[in-house]
């Protein structure tokens, strides 16, 4: 609706989904591993039971009592924890991947997205394809939904990795034509292709599995640690991509830009073959026993 609706009355108009998600989040419950962490033992088995009904409820309460078993520690026991090896070698990790979901130009493109479709030349009305872009994003969220616990988080990770350099190599190849005077309007399937592919693999897994993994990696007393360190990082990492964006742009113009993007995300390839570890499948205490061996 945004195009189509003054800047004050988009914002009223907002306010009826924000309220909407508000009233209908109200009504899920919270998570297991919250009531288990806080010992409240009988809704931690109903909520189990609301999220996986057909799961063995007491072998599943006795996993999480024992996972978040000593998380109610002090700071600095927390903070020694966090310290060792095997702790400090997930954070880095996850330090990489979230650069790699930043080289993939996701921030970036939802920023500049009308404007990229713009300096594309399309024959389309650029709100008209910012809108189908994001249309994109939506159907893929839902793709990930059903295929993440089938056919894995490095699966969908790897998937998502080479679909977005795939796309951004083009997208780039679509500025080098128009460089070469070739006519906009033949190309405008091309970018518009490359930008609707885009949406639709890095919202299958460069945007979502991350904070996932996240949630997956840490031990119970970690998770608040860790997740402010990551997540604040990630915060950094997209300001630094998106704030180089323009300047990078106005140094080397956009198909080098788009090539050295698509070019980089494609070391996500070898990075979460070898250094993601698998949770599909696995409790948070298997997890964790799995990544200290």
């Amino acid at each position: 609706m945004g195009p189509y609706l003054s800047m004050e009355m988009f914002c009223y108009v907002s306010i009826v989904p924000n309220i909407l998600f508000m009233v209908l989040f109200s009504l899920i419950p919270e998570s297991p591993y919250h009531y288990a962490l806080h010992g409240n033992i009988d809704e931690a088995e109903a909520s189990l039971k609301w999220f996986q009904r057909e799961t063995n409820v007491k072998t599943e309460i006795q996993e999480l009592q024992d996972f978040v078993d000593g998380a109610n520690t002090s700071i600095l026991t927390k903070l020694k924890d966090f310290l060792l090896p095997v702790n400090l070698k997930n954070v880095f990790i996850m330090f990489g991947l979230l650069v790699f979901v930043q080289a993939s130009s996701f921030s970036t493109i939802n920023a500049y997205a009308e404007l990229i479709v713009i300096n594309t030349k399309v024959t389309i009305t650029p709100s008209i394809v910012v809108m189908a872009m994001c249309f994109a994003t939506v159907v893929a969220g839902f793709i990930a939904v059903l295929l993440v616990d089938r056919f894995g988080r490095k699966n969908l990770l790897i998937l998502s990795s080479v679909g977005v350099a795939i796309s951004l190599i083009v997208l780039g190849l679509h500025f080098y034509l128009l460089s070469l005077n070739f006519d906009p309007e033949k190309l405008t399937w091309l970018s518009i292709t490359s930008l609707l592919c885009f949406n639709l693999f890095v919202a299958c897994g460069l945007s979502t599995i991350p904070s996932t993994l996240v949630g997956e990696m840490f031990p119970a007393n970690l998770k608040n640690l860790a997740s402010l360190c990551i997540f604040s990082s990630n915060a950094l990492f997209s300001f630094i991509f998106v704030k180089s964006y323009q300047p990078f742009i106005n140094l080397v113009g956009e198909t080098i830009v788009f090539w050295s993007y698509g070019l980089f995300v494609l070391g996500a390839v070898p990075y979460v073959r070898y250094l993601i570890p698998e949770t599909t499948g696995k409790s948070l205490l298997e997890i964790q026993r799995s990544i200290k061996k």
